[in-house]
């Protein structure tokens, strides 16, 4: 846990594009944690040279160890990251140890392996690899599992005030929300996605908890209906209009800006979509009596997404870590926690550690369990 902090110092490389938000140069001091106060924020004291530093580190060490590293990676970002956000005067942790998630990304890393060379020598029927798509089909059933204890395992190893996050969701429920309505979504061309969804993450957030207080998501799904039907309309809407300004441009900003200008309605979709659903979600949570708001703008978000890209072509991918940070940083700006209760109050769970097979496994899939 660090022990001094640092404002954001004028020039910054990953303040460079930036949209605007406050950095104060020390933690606030302790304050009576009551809703009637108003709310409360996050705030992050981390600096993009030092998580450079750590990326890159993690980098040449995971492609020196052929991916062996990685879930050292993995802890190591989250404890910087986690070591610098700060709630009250009070720092998160990320306590789950590499040496325990080692099998489950070899299992991984074995798997994807397999797939891969499957998707190479299958014969094609009616255009989808054969081999491919039966692997798919038999890794799904142990994907409610994954998705269990994958998000057990990252809860539980992190922490505020020293007590832990938990997850307590059923295997049965997972399988309901996950291959089988992955499966329903397909199945309806897409119409039920925005319920499946809204389903799925009800079902991640009613059974997550801070120490013995647990979360509740309310509401319908009346606002992810109409975050796709949005992004629908955006794509549509623009698709044509830009892809005339691509033609006409195509001289002057060559092929990379032509392409740029081609994607951003699709980008512009996607943003759209996250960050109606995110802001609509976290409004929609409670734990126990603490309610929480995020506000995040579609048009900030498009830009950070869009400038970031720029500058990673622009510097070979060496801009990566921050515009990790860029993002990270405005997102928590537009996070407010209105506290119910003095955080003292909040009792820790004392149920056991869970293995950290799932999440490894799930890192390795890619799976989004957060």
């Amino acid at each position: 846990m660090p022990t001094a902090h640092r404002g954001a110092p004028v020039g910054r490389i990953d303040e460079a594009f930036s949209v605007q938000w406050s950095v104060t140069d020390s933690p606030p001091p302790p304050r009576s944690a009551a809703a009637k106060e108003g709310p409360s924020q996050l705030v992050f004291y981390g600096d993009g040279w030092e998580y450079f530093r750590v990326w890159i580190a993690n980098v040449a060490l995971t492609l020196a160890t052929l991916g062996l590293y990685s879930p050292w990676a993995k802890v190591r970002t989250r404890r910087y990251l986690y070591a610098s956000t700060y709630f009250g005067n009070e720092s998160f942790d990320f306590t789950a140890d590499p040496v325990s998630m080692l099998p489950g990304r070899l299992i991984a890393v074995a798997l994807i392996a397999t797939l891969w060379v499957a998707d190479l020598f299958s014969p094609l029927v009616y255009g989808f690899s054969l081999y491919y798509f039966a692997g798919l089909l038999a890794f799904a059933p142990i994907l409610p599992w994954v998705v269990v204890r994958a998000r057990s395992f990252n809860l539980r190893h992190t922490r505020w005030r020293n007590v832990a996050f938990a997850f307590h969701g059923s295997y049965r429920d997972a399988a309901l929300w996950y291959p089988l309505a992955i499966v329903a979504g397909f199945a309806s061309l897409g119409l039920a996605w925005p319920w499946l969804r809204w389903r799925r993450e009800e079902y991640l957030t009613n059974n997550s908890s801070f120490g013995l207080t647990q979360c509740r998501l309310v509401g319908d799904s009346g606002a992810y209906y109409g975050a796709y039907a949005g992004s629908a309309g955006i794509v549509i809407g623009l698709m044509l209009p830009f892809a005339y300004i691509a033609g006409r441009a195509l001289p002057s900003v060559g092929t990379l800006g032509t392409t740029l200008i081609m994607f951003a309605p699709v980008l512009l979709a996607s943003v759209y979509i996250s960050v109606r659903i995110a802001n609509y979600r976290w409004s929609n949570t409670t734990l126990g009596g603490t309610r929480f708001r995020l506000r995040l703008s579609v048009t900030q978000m498009f830009w950070l997404y869009m400038s970031n890209m720029v500058l990673i072509a622009a510097t070979a991918g060496l801009f990566i870590p921050f515009a990790r940070l860029r993002v990270f940083r405005y997102r928590l700006s537009r996070f407010e926690v209105f506290l119910a209760q003095d955080v003292a109050t909040f009792e820790a769970d004392p149920a056991a550690s869970p293995s950290a097979l799932g999440a490894a496994i799930s890192d390795g899939f890619e799976i989004d369990v957060a």
